[in-house]
């Protein structure tokens, strides 16, 4: 009996789509004014 390996990653592999650099710093921009306000909302 002869056993055989298959590697899943290699045969069912799907690469995922990456995100682009603008689209990445615009949600840093919009999280960075949430804390913003977040943060004057709690000076009171």
């Amino acid at each position: 009996m002869q056993l055989v390996e298959i590697n899943f990653n290699r045969v069912f592999y799907i690469p995922e789509k990456l995100r682009e650099v603008t689209e990445i710093t615009s949600d840093l921009e919009k999280l960075e004014n949430e804390l913003k306000q977040l943060e004057q909302s709690l000076q009171l």
